[in-house]
């Protein structure tokens, strides 16, 4: 809504219409999404960009044909990655069309880059419950028996208030972190405890017990982002990258402040990560790397392969708890962008993961040169994967089914 208001102040007739149309999609309104796009199309500032949206929305709707003609701009129109992408999800019956667009697309890290950030931020309704804390935690509850070993004791606010209650009473020396359903990073996050002093949430937020004791590196906490790529609505289409990016917080967790509580480098002051922490040169750095600095080699193995479990099982949650059925149910699902999401992930004293949050349209680069070095690298593998290119990097993405 800020992005919309902000659109509807200082923005053009077209920036309002595409506003609307990312709206509708957002809310899984395909066709009324085609509509506002097709308008904005119609006004003379419209950007190709425009083009490639809504060509994408009208072949989601289901008509196939009119998307196929609208994805195609004329002889002198700018050359587009965002629409080079759209029409080879368009053209998937014709493979020529595709080996073509897909070799233009790959010959260009430029080009590459912009569709990549284009198409990530497009995500559709059903992938969105999964961007919700609030969602999130509905979906996990509904697609298992009993909550997952790596999910932390979690309410829904205020649906499961009174049970939410009991359960920060019973318990005076624990601590509950409240989280803003819909807010990214450290955003509307703070904490509470059975012992009383601080208000209890008002409106929608989620309640989740501290994770305690922590697994500290050189007496900080450490946020594990993973990326897993996702080219199908199924479970066998999930795949989780072999890397992945451990940030570890600049303060020492003993001094209870938000940055050292709450691992994020989106809190970090710029400053901090740029500093080295421990036998590293900034607070982000490569998850291998960590793993072979950090733990011995068993040690190393175990957190990897619990992880990776981790993600098994979550990949699994989308199946049973109705994401991927719903995107199946799409009219012209063959027209959902290949896609990846990050999980974020921390460790305990035991070395057990712990899964916090996911995030369809994750951050890229988080500041430092390391870890801006790490999207690099991901991009670089995923998108010949989600282009189906035949050198693409199929040993280094692990499969979830």
């Amino acid at each position: 809504m800020v992005q919309f208001e902000r659109a509807a102040r200082f923005g053009t007739t077209a920036a309002i219409e595409e506003w609307l149309g990312y709206c509708q999609r957002r809310l899984g309104h395909y066709g009324e999404s085609a509509h506002h796009y097709l308008r904005a199309l119609a006004l003379s500032d419209a950007t190709i960009k425009t083009r490639a949206i809504a060509a994408n929305a009208i072949h989601l709707a289901g008509d196939h044909a009119f998307a196929r003609q609208l994805s195609y701009p004329g002889r002198n129109a700018p050359p587009s990655p965002a629409l080079d992408f759209a029409r080879w999800m368009i053209e998937f019956d014709r493979p020529d069309q595709r080996q073509a667009l897909r070799n233009r697309l790959l010959e260009n890290d430029e080009f590459a880059d912009q569709a990549v950030f284009f198409w990530q931020y497009r995500d559709v309704e059903a992938l969105v419950r999964i961007d919700r804390k609030d969602l999130l935690a509905r979906l996990i509850e509904d697609s298992a028996k009993k909550p997952p070993a790596w999910w932390p004791e979690t309410y829904r606010l205020p649906a499961q208030e009174k049970a939410a209650k009991t359960a920060v009473r019973s318990d005076p020396h624990a601590r509950w972190i409240v989280k803003a359903p819909h807010l990214a990073g450290t955003q509307g996050i703070r904490t509470l405890s059975g012992a009383g002093g601080e208000p209890w949430p008002e409106g929608p937020a989620v309640l989740q017990r501290f994770v305690e004791p922590p697994f500290l590196y050189e007496g900080r906490k450490i946020n594990i982002r993973l990326h897993i790529s996702l080219q199908a609505p199924a479970t066998s289409a999930a795949r989780l990258w072999h890397d992945g990016l451990v940030f570890v917080s600049p303060a020492p967790y003993r001094d209870g402040t938000h940055g050292a509580l709450f691992v994020n480098p989106l809190s970090a002051e710029k400053s901090a990560l740029e500093q080295p922490v421990g036998a590293f040169a900034a607070p982000g750095v490569a998850l291998r790397t960590f793993l072979e600095t950090a733990f011995d080699t068993a040690d190393a193995r175990r957190v990897r392969d619990r992880v990776v479990q981790t993600a098994a099982q979550l990949a699994g949650c989308l199946e049973s708890g109705g994401i991927f059925e719903a995107m199946r149910a799409i009219p012209g699902w063959r027209g959902l962008p290949p896609t990846f999401f990050g999980i974020d992930i921390g460790l305990d004293a035991d070395l057990n993961p712990w899964l916090f949050e996911a995030e369809v349209a994750p951050g890229h680069g988080l500041g430092s040169p390391t870890s801006r070095e790490i999207w690099r690298r991901f991009r670089r593998d995923w998108l010949p994967l989600a282009l189906e290119a035949p050198h693409a990097p199929h040993a280094l993405f692990i499969g979830l089914a």
